[in-house]
């Protein structure tokens, strides 16, 4: 599978089978590229190795290949250790054809993998090709828009019958499957084959939540060929639908589209709503296993929660004929011979710790004392009645639930003592924790490479002094990281929220002087405006207007990553650029304080001015020039530089005052030499030169990012009262508490709440 460039490689490049370790993305989409059209018979295979806490994209792929085999897996068998991968293939309209028939096409095979829906399927096929297997073994697959796989041939493109497009096996084995069909629209099912499937094998998975799915499986269209389907020892959880299909929710949802005698093999599972007296709708005909029309069904030795499905007793009816002119052969002693009702089943509780480990959360392990367990009969691949024999008892739902223990739950409690805007994060995220399970919890301070006196980390409660630490749970876990905070520090705008490529009119500082919002700056976008209603759009007399900025998070895309920086992005257009600049304005309350002084950094990766100003304004309309790059530390294309300048006396103790960052017109432009844009002539001249017409015609980036602003803070009244031991002493006998309502020991310095009132006790 490669783009159709590599089709121009010879043949024999694809011919032998390999195995290879990939370790991220590019190591992956090389690999994968390399396979062009791949040969019949080889087996090309992408092992995934990376910490379990890392989602590694590769987005979505084209494959051109049409024989082989592509194998994609980790060697991790542990659900909560796998690597998670965010894949989607989507068969390029340009993918060779191939000769017909089974053992001639080509397979994909996802293993031991934990996939991170990243669209609306995982596998998706529009294209005339033949596919011999797909298959999805323990893979977590997870929060896809829509569903998991889909294949449709494009017969109206080439006029190919839907024999020479079909798939041979679809192989589906020991997943959990959960958060499909995210979107409301179609109520996607999971599985939707709309070109022929000889063989059809759903094997130990457990499926749930699947808010607005129809069902599990669906074939739209007529095959001619007959189907074999396998579904065995699943447990089936209907999602607590937000907007049901008008259809209901099918199991098995083949209707009138599958060919006469195909065979369904529906044993050992288990179809339960997904908490006690779960009821979709009061019609159980709504939510049924299945609704093919023709089939040969043996529907033996399953669970079923008659409050959620339509009973098995009105399902053979529905099957023989007597609704919906469905006409089926029930083989054996009948459909309903010896599946079980699951209110007969007298131990079955939804209790936490009862038959499941903890259903209110999705665990739905089940212990291997469980008389379900050893309940489990035939196999449908040699079924009793067919000419095959009893295989004796196995288990009943799948194998993957069944556990020797349930673990014992571990609370994990982090309390942060210090400023508000200080966070931590537990890696691997859940929702419970058990004894043995080994956690990372990071704390997030504010700071980066360039911004770092917002505050001291004093240590955790226990005496580890790093931010980051990683525990094994021996027992509940209390933790406490005391912070002391920065006084100096008015507002600094971390820029950690910003999204990728937003537009953003305003961002206000995320870290402010106690966090009292009368001392948040904020900064504002003015732009060139250059519209045609209300600007001059070919200049030279443009004028300003409040605009936005393009928030940019990681530019440059530095390394290691403490070198990253998010930042936000003036954007002058082309036309205007030589006239004036689009400038960051910031609004800062400046009352009490004194000594102020503005740092940040700024850069670029296309064009900009070499020089970079900081201007100060007490009504944003007169600027006086405060700051600049020193001329032995102008701008560079890709580099970081720091801007930064004491506000003079005027800024002192007022409402607001404004500080701007703006480039210098008078000042050389610094270019990108990238050869893709053309910029810049390495040739030219005495060490190159920049090609005017291009430079011309580009917009100017000027980034700017790690803003920090300081001063003395002793006379800003933030709303809280400040004392000293010698003006109060404070009660011995009354409790202390930090700002997040932690108790604290007597003794306790900055920001205390004693009584109901808030001290800063120095």
């Amino acid at each position: 599978m490669a783009l159709a460039a590599m089709l121009l490689a010879p043949a024999a490049s694809f011919a032998e089978s390999w195995s290879h370790v990939v370790t991220d993305a590019s190591e992956f989409k090389d690999r994968f590229n390399s396979i062009g059209s791949g040969q019949e018979g080889e087996t090309y295979e992408i092992i995934c190795d990376w910490d379990p806490s890392t989602v590694v994209s590769v987005g979505k792929l084209k494959p051109t290949m049409t024989k082989g085999k592509l194998i994609i897996r980790s060697n991790q068998r542990d659900f909560d250790l796998m690597p998670q991968l965010q894949i989607a293939f989507e068969w390029a309209a340009d993918a060779p054809k191939v000769e017909v028939g089974q053992g001639k096409g080509s397979s994909v095979i996802l293993e031991n993998l934990n996939i991170v829906g990243t669209g609306s399927y995982v596998i998706d096929n529009r294209r005339s090709v033949f596919i011999d297997t797909v298959a999805l073994r323990r893979c977590d697959i997870h929060d896809n828009v829509r569903s998991v796989l889909r294949f449709d041939g494009d017969k109206q493109t080439d006029g190919l019958k839907r024999a020479d497009m079909r798939i041979h096996c679809i192989e589906v084995k020991e997943c959990k499957i959960h958060g499909q069909a995210q979107a409301s629209g179609d109520n996607w099912s999971t599985f939707r084959t709309f070109m022929p499937l000889a063989k059809f094998i759903i094997k130990d998975n457990i499926f749930y939540n699947m808010p607005y799915s129809k069902g599990l499986w669906e074939t739209r269209d007529k095959n001619e060929a007959q189907t074999q389907v396998i579904f065995q020892n699943n447990m089936v959880l209907v999602g607590e639908n937000k907007e049901m299909h008008s259809g209901g929710f099918t199991v098995l949802g083949a209707g009138a589209n599958i060919a006469p005698g195909s065979q369904f093999f529906i044993y050992n599972n288990i179809f339960a709503g997904p908490k006690a007296g779960y009821n979709i709708f009061d019609s159980y005909t709504a939510t049924k296993i299945t609704n093919a029309v023709g089939a040969m069904v043996l529907a033996r030795n399953n669970v079923i929660d008659n409050e959620s499905y339509m009973p098995l007793t009105e399902l053979q009816m529905y099957l023989l004929g007597l609704e919906d002119g469905a006409t089926n052969l029930i083989w054996g002693d009948g459909i309903t011979d010896d599946n079980i009702a699951l209110s007969s089943v007298t131990d079955f509780s939804w209790a936490t710790g009862a038959t499941f480990q903890d259903p209110s959360h999705n665990l739905y392990n089940m212990l291997k004392t469980n008389p379900w367990y050893t309940a489990g009969r035939y196999d449908a691949t040699d079924p009793v009645g067919m000419g095959g024999t009893d295989l004796g008892a196995t288990y009943i739902g799948p194998s993957i639930a069944y556990v020797d223990e349930f673990p014992t739950p571990a609370a994990v409690n982090v309390a942060i003592e210090g400023p508000s805007y200080i966070s931590y994060t537990i890696s691997p995220e859940r929702d419970l924790y058990y004894l043995g399970d080994e956690i990372t919890i990071t704390l997030n301070n504010g700071s980066n490479n360039y911004l770092t006196n917002l505050n001291t980390f004093e240590g955790w409660s226990d005496g580890v002094q790093e931010l980051s630490r990683t525990e094994t749970l021996t027992g509940d876990l209390n933790l406490s990281a005391k912070f002391t905070d920065n006084r100096n520090v008015v507002s600094a705008f971390t820029l950690n929220n910003v999204g990728n490529n937003n537009s953003l009119a305003s961002y206000n500082a995320e870290v402010y002087l106690d966090m009292d919002p009368n001392f948040q700056a904020k900064v504002l976008a003015i732009t060139a405006d250059t519209t045609v209603a209300t600007g001059t759009p070919t200049g030279p007399d443009f004028h300003y207007h409040n605009g936005t900025m393009q928030s940019r998070p990681e530019k440059f895309g530095e390394a290691p990553v403490e070198l990253r920086m998010p930042i936000i992005s003036r954007r002058t257009p082309a036309v205007a650029k030589n006239s004036i600049r689009d400038y960051a304005l910031f609004v800062i309350p400046t009352k009490g304080i004194t000594d102020l002084h503005f740092s940040c950094y700024v850069g670029t990766d296309n064009n900009a001015l070499a020089n970079q100003m900081l201007e100060f304004s007490t009504d944003s309309t007169t600027w006086t020039k405060i700051g600049e790059l020193a001329p032995d530390n102008l701008l560079e294309n890709l580099v970081w530089k720091k801007l930064e300048a004491d506000l003079p006396a005027e800024a002192n103790d007022k409402e607001k005052v404004y500080v701007r960052v703006i480039g210098d017109l008078t000042s050389s432009p610094v270019v990108t030499t990238d050869e893709g844009v053309g910029m810049w002539d390495p040739y030219a001249g005495d060490g190159g030169a920049i090609v005017e017409e291009v430079y011309n015609s580009q917009d100017a980036f000027e980034y700017i990012g790690s803003i920090v602003i300081t001063g003395n803070t002793e006379n800003a009244v933030t709303g809280i009262s400040e004392v000293t031991t010698e003006e109060q002493k404070l009660d011995e006998n009354a409790p202390m508490y930090n700002i997040m309502g932690m108790k604290v020991a007597k003794g306790t310095k900055g920001l205390i709440i004693q009584n109901g009132k808030k001290y800063v006790v120095k």
